[in-house]
């Protein structure tokens, strides 16, 4: 029979070797960097993309402006993104300034801003030429990212899955490395207040609605900040929130099961983008003593216990992110979605769907 210390080093033992598949997995590619901003004409093989930033992340003096130590002063920007148009859809190139790729992303303009009265104003400015309205899609990126991939793949998915609404990204003070989950999970707490922050100040704007888009991660981070925002005698941001949706969330289903106690789902509907073959979220689960994250939430019994509504995309896969980044990067599904082939994509979020499972499929 196997003693109980014993037993503890082998659970330890596991956790080690999760680690170090994690690391295997993510931490050998090329990291994303911002490179120096690009002034050019308008030019008919790449397009601009605007997204507004919020950030807690620390100033540095590189191209890449922001790096991974956190700062209690939140800093606003405006950046012009240039997106290669020969390219698949759901690809990302990183540029690389010594050997400058015309597939590769780049920055065309930035803009730090003085104050947040000021991103207000040209928040207001963006908003007031938008034939796609007045709302504002906020994304929160997740665990595992430097500024420079936070700001590109966000741009990668308003132009991929055609987000015509006035988008902000907020980057919290992720580390960037693979070996960094526990400084990612404590500077997710460290950045609810500013994400607080940013919701107030979008409320406070033009804005008529607010949708928040969040990634594994970073869903920890949203529902973090709407489940304080609720606990507020009055909210400007929840005024305006009109949903959530949770892309591959790392939570924990009984800590969602908590934070939704507080956050309405009579007035917030919640959708899971989940599948059962994300990797990234079974090495989270181990590390976690075996409990299922949110994102691998697919079993129709178990979804019916939750206040949310669940979109399973598990026949899709992309084993450049270990499934975990498939809304982005399967060309098949953002397809999939760009063409409204299928009207899961919207009935995810209504309060009619909420508590059951949607199975999307290519056909």
């Amino acid at each position: 029979m196997m003693t109980q210390g014993k037993g503890r080093a082998l659970i330890d033992l596991r956790k080690v070797l999760c680690v170090v598949a994690i690391v295997l997995m993510v931490g050998c590619s090329a990291r994303g960097t911002l490179g120096p901003v690009i002034l050019q004409p308008p030019s008919t093989v790449a397009t601009d993309t605007r997204l507004f930033v919020a950030t807690n992340r620390a100033r540095i003096d590189t191209p890449d402006l922001f790096g991974s130590d956190r700062s209690l002063e939140a800093t606003y920007g405006r950046l012009e993104v240039s997106i290669p148009l020969d390219r698949a859809a759901g690809t990302l190139t990183y540029p690389n300034p010594d050997h400058p790729d015309p597939a590769a992303f780049g920055v065309s303009q930035e803009t730090i801003y003085a104050n947040r009265a000021t991103f207000r104003q040209d928040l207001n400015h963006d908003l007031g030429r938008n034939p796609a309205g007045k709302a504002v899609v906020v994304f929160v990126h997740g665990y595992n990212t430097n500024f420079a991939e936070g700001v590109y793949r966000f741009a990668q998915i308003k132009h991929d899955l055609g987000i015509a609404q006035t988008s902000v990204l907020y980057s919290f003070p992720s580390e960037g490395t693979a070996s960094g989950y526990v400084y990612d999970l404590s500077s997710v707490l460290f950045a609810r207040d500013g994400l607080e922050e940013l919701l107030n100040t979008i409320a406070a704007s033009d804005a008529t609605d607010i949708i928040i888009v969040a990634h594994s991660m970073g869903a920890v981070l949203a529902l973090e900040s709407v489940r304080q925002a609720a606990l507020r005698v009055r909210s400007p941001a929840l005024g305006k929130l009109r949903g959530m949706f949770l892309i591959s969330p790392d939570v924990g289903v009984d800590l969602f099961a908590s934070q939704r106690q507080t956050i309405d789902p009579q007035t917030i509907p919640i959708c899971v983008i989940a599948s059962s073959r994300d990797w990234m979220l079974d090495m989270s689960a181990r590390l976690h003593g075996g409990a299922l994250r949110l994102g691998q939430l697919t079993n129709a019994a178990s979804v019916a216990l939750t206040t949310a509504s669940v979109l399973d995309i598990s026949q899709f896969t992309n084993r450049a992110s270990g499934n975990h980044m498939t809304v982005a990067q399967s060309t098949q599904l953002i397809d999939l979605i760009r063409n409204n082939k299928t009207g899961q994509i919207a009935a995810c979020a209504t309060e009619r769907a909420e508590g059951t499972v949607d199975h999307v499929a290519a056909n």
